[in-house]
């Protein structure tokens, strides 16, 4: 009963801090376990990065120890654009987040444009903006205030607080993001930064003002390519390596994560460590992935990839790992326009950089 009782505490504390102190606490942003897999919500300007059409689904079921339903998934859809001077590729976003029990449901759509610069054979640098429509619903419907609980009985009636009910709110955001690129003999790498909710809109329910604060992401990866063969999803035999790290700050969140994934032989495995700093405690992760490459043809292929991100202190073990899974599917040969006489996959001596996913 304790036990129950203190979980029950624990989300009638988060709807209360965004209820009635929504004019000191601010919302974070989701952090996905495999960031990696969701580029264009970290960074826009990945948009087009790489040739062809991209979709990928993120779902992530967080704390499952919680009584609380923490969920919330990502889709995205990006294609690359080589015959327009300057473009880099045109994408779109759609994500929702669920907090507690349904309480608060965050719902965003977005339209995601780049541009693309060469800088040299090997170097080019691209710029992306993300511009998109949220909506926020606070439903305390079924939400139990410390008014209802008992400390031996638990829930013990309805509660007498009626002062909100169903609340729903509207804001346009506004992002941007760039990245710089290179090749380097059988290494790629990308190094980029992105800032969030420029415009600060304001997401209260309640009337006070409640600005979404800017949130900046910094990040860098490298591909070293271990393979014999040079195509990239082949029979070659070898090894991919992909270590990486990304940075967010909000307000007074910082979150790092660091880790090293791996491919070969149509599997993919790799492992993060994360850390999440508040100004009141210290929380560290630790994140393990396995999943799996199935090329349909040599121009268009499925991914799919599960992570198990545990919290490593005991203390905070009680809210429970935290599961996400994603689905990918890459076309490398669809574009808005096709080029005669030449494959769009084909590195051209007069082309610019291409490369690879990892």
């Amino acid at each position: 009963m304790i036990r129950k009782l203190k979980k029950i505490f624990v989300i009638v504390g988060a709807v209360a801090m965004f209820v009635f102190n929504i004019g000191e606490v601010n919302a974070q942003d989701i952090t996905y376990s495999q960031p990696y897999n969701s580029p264009t919500y970290y960074n826009p300007a990945f948009v087009g990065l790489t040739l062809g059409l991209k979709t990928r689904f993120n779902y992530q079921k967080r704390w499952t120890g919680l009584a609380g339903n923490y969920y919330t998934y990502n889709f995205s859809a990006d294609i690359a654009d080589r015959n327009i001077p300057g473009s880099g590729g045109l994408g779109l976003i759609f994500s929702q987040d669920r907090q507690g029990m349904g309480y608060i449901q965050t719902t965003t759509i977005g339209v995601m444009p780049s541009v693309r610069i060469r800088s040299s054979y090997n170097t080019l640098f691209q710029v992306g903006a993300t511009i998109s429509a949220v909506n926020r619903k606070l439903d305390l419907t079924n939400a139990v205030f410390s008014s209802q609980l008992d400390p031996i009985y638990g829930n013990i009636g309805p509660s007498t607080f009626s002062d909100y009910g169903n609340e729903s709110t509207f804001y346009a955001d506004f992002s941007l993001g760039g990245l710089f690129q290179f090749e380097k003999g059988s290494t790629t790498g990308v190094i980029g930064f992105a800032a969030h909710h420029l415009t600060r809109p304001d997401q209260s329910f309640t009337g006070h003002t409640a600005p979404l604060e800017i949130k900046y992401v910094a990040h860098a990866d490298f591909i070293i390519n271990f393979m014999e063969s040079r195509q990239f999803y082949g029979k070659a035999r070898g090894w991919k390596l992909n270590p990486g790290f990304i940075y967010q700050r909000q307000l007074f969140m910082d979150v790092y994560q660091v880790g090293l994934n791996a491919y070969t032989s149509y599997v993919y495995f790799g492992i993060w460590y994360k850390n999440e700093a508040f100004n009141w405690d210290n929380f560290s992760n630790m994140t393990f992935m396995l999943g799996t490459n199935v090329p349909f043809t040599d121009q268009n292929r499925m991914k799919v990839m599960y992570s198990y991100d545990l919290m490593i202190h005991s203390e905070h073990g009680y809210v429970g790992p935290t599961h996400e899974i994603s689905l990918i599917f890459e076309f490398d040969g669809v574009s808005f326009h096709k080029s005669k006489g030449t494959l769009n996959s084909m590195k051209m001596p007069n082309q610019p950089l291409e490369c690879s996913s990892f």
